[in-house]
């Protein structure tokens, strides 16, 4: 890149999406970040919670059978 402005990067998956649903027709909102790095993400990006800001920490959730997720 020019000027050096990104020193590093890793390989993401994003993916917005939006449904209008509930008694009142409220707009939900998702964005899906996926990495099949999950050990460094950290290094990459923060996540805070919606109230308070304090930083969550991320699990690994890992498919076991095409019905069966498990941390």
């Amino acid at each position: 890149m020019k000027g050096g402005a990104v020193s590093e990067s890793a390989p993401i998956y994003y993916e917005e999406m939006s449904k209008v649903a509930g008694t009142e027709n409220d707009k939900q909102s998702i964005t899906l970040i996926a990495t099949d790095d999950a050990y460094n993400f950290g290094d990459y990006i923060t996540l805070r919670s919606r109230t308070g800001h304090k930083p969550q920490v991320l699990t690994t959730v890992v498919r076991s059978s095409p019905n069966v997720w498990r941390r």
